[in-house]
């Protein structure tokens, strides 16, 4: 089962790819993972690491996150209204 110990949640596809450069500050991040999920409690954090920075919280609940099915067992979550540091590397 998806989300138990021995299975949990692993993304398969980051929009924007991981290492990309010139990505707007605004940009919208996408997370394919590889199961049905749907929106719940937590939060995902969004961390400034070159330079290193404080870290953006944002809670799964905010309007600014949305979650759907993807094609066979895939979620999309999608997280718009992001304001990033020009210039900055950052880890979801």
């Amino acid at each position: 089962q998806c989300g138990s110990p021995s299975d949990p949640p692993t993304i398969n596809i980051l929009t924007p790819n991981n290492g990309a450069t010139g990505v707007a500050v605004n940009a919208t991040l996408t997370m394919e993972f590889h199961c049905w999920m749907i929106k719940g409690t937590g939060d995902i954090t969004i961390t400034p690491i070159n330079p290193v920075g404080t870290a953006i919280v944002i809670p799964v609940s905010s309007s600014n996150v949305s979650a759907g099915p993807n094609g066979a067992n895939n979620t999309n979550v999608v997280i718009s209204g992001l304001s990033l540091n020009q210039n900055t590397q950052y880890e979801v």
